[in-house]
């Protein structure tokens, strides 16, 4: 089904495809990105093996950069992990905050169940133009305790085009990731059913990652023409 609708950004038009949409899950893929011939074959073979993920996690992706195809692995998946089954919300951050793991921020690096994005009322926030993807993610994981891993590298994230909302850095930008990353690490840090929910290992290196990318965000400030814009975001 092809939707028409006024642009109001990203989020509005997600969340207007979780409404329409008829299947059993979701998948999100950005406009500008692609899929390998298998990618949906591989995904369902994961997705309908043993018991049914409210929300699947896929551990790499390729970068496109108009002149080489680049693998980049965002956490490792356990050789003795059951793919069958679900796991847990527990088990899923101990492993992607084992090591140099990472936990991914990317709505196309996930699959979710339409019926649980529904019945817990799991939308995007219209009002990030940045993050809301992160935000969306995190939302999800923690509302979850039936999380799978896909294994399979299929999805062509495209870097080339500099018209993209994440190539043009802007005060606004910035301060929406800001925000989105500060309320996640007090929540892993601080919330009394996170510290009961996750080991303390892996509350603490989530944050730390947070800072991390935040921090690399920060160094792209000095692109900012605004004098009182830079200001205001070192102040911040």
């Amino acid at each position: 089904k092809y939707i028409r609708k006024i642009h109001e950004g990203a989020s509005a038009a997600r969340n207007c495809g979780i409404a329409e949409a008829m299947g059993k899950y979701i998948v999100f893929v950005d406009a500008d990105d692609y899929l390998t011939e298998l990618f949906l074959e591989k995904l369902s073979g994961t997705l309908s093996s043993g018991e049914s993920p409210e929300l699947c996690f896929m551990n790499c992706h390729y970068v496109d950069t108009g002149k080489e195809i680049l693998e980049n692995v965002l956490f490792q998946m356990p050789e003795d992990l059951d793919t069958s089954r679900n796991m847990s919300g527990k088990e899923f951050l101990d492993i992607v905050t084992h090591g140099t793991n990472r936990l991914p921020g990317s709505t196309w690096l996930i699959v979710a169940e339409r019926n649980f994005l529904i019945k817990n009322e799991l939308q995007f926030d219209p009002k990030l133009i940045w993050s809301e993807d992160s935000d969306f993610i995190y939302h999800a994981m923690i509302t979850t305790d039936k999380i799978k891993c896909h294994g399979y590298c299929g999805y062509y994230y495209y870097m080339v085009n500099d018209c993209s909302i994440s190539k043009t850095f802007s005060l606004s930008k910035a301060m929406g990731r800001l925000d989105v990353y500060s309320k996640w690490a007090v929540y892993f840090n601080s919330d009394s059913e996170a510290q009961k929910k996750y080991s303390k290992s892996a509350r603490e290196k989530v944050v730390q990652q947070m800072l991390s990318e935040y921090c690399e965000i920060l160094n792209i400030c000095i692109n900012l023409k605004n004098k009182q814009e830079k200001k205001c975001l070192y102040s911040r």
